[in-house]
């Protein structure tokens, strides 16, 4: 997974980071929205990167308390994780497959391992967090 998954995202996030250091008058713009109720929304890199960051490990605590309840499949822990408006036609599969790249990384911290065929199921550990900021750029 030195390539594609969550870890791999992770890696690149704090690669940036680096880049962000060395260039600090680096102009960073949204996808989206560049000029937006009034004003320029330019993204302080720094910033954006924490809140990604930080957003992978919620989810990740997230899908653990989850699977206190039991061992589940992706699809069940994306079920109980996002709210249901998101899962209609294609979501279920979006989300099914974001749920997978997070228990990927949960089961690289062996906080979860795979139960059965298809289903995860928690070890009753939490190394998630420390895997995150332990991860470095390529």
């Amino acid at each position: 997974q030195s390539i594609y998954g969550l870890r791999a995202y992770i890696r690149s996030l704090k690669k940036l980071e680096q880049i962000g250091r060395k260039f600090t008058d680096l102009l960073v713009l949204p996808a989206h929205r560049l000029f937006h109720n009034n004003h320029w929304n330019e993204i302080n890199l720094q910033v954006r990167i924490n809140e990604l960051i930080e957003h992978h490990i919620d989810r990740c605590a997230d899908i653990l308390k989850i699977l206190k309840q039991g061992p589940k499949t992706a699809r069940e822990i994306a079920a109980a994780h996002f709210e249901e408006p998101l899962l209609k036609g294609v979501g279920i599969m979006m989300a099914e497959n974001e749920i997978l790249s997070h228990c990927e990384l949960l089961s690289a911290s062996n906080d979860v391992f795979l139960a059965g065929d298809t289903g995860f199921e928690a070890t009753g550990s939490s190394h998630f967090e420390s895997l995150i900021q332990s991860l470095e750029a390529e």
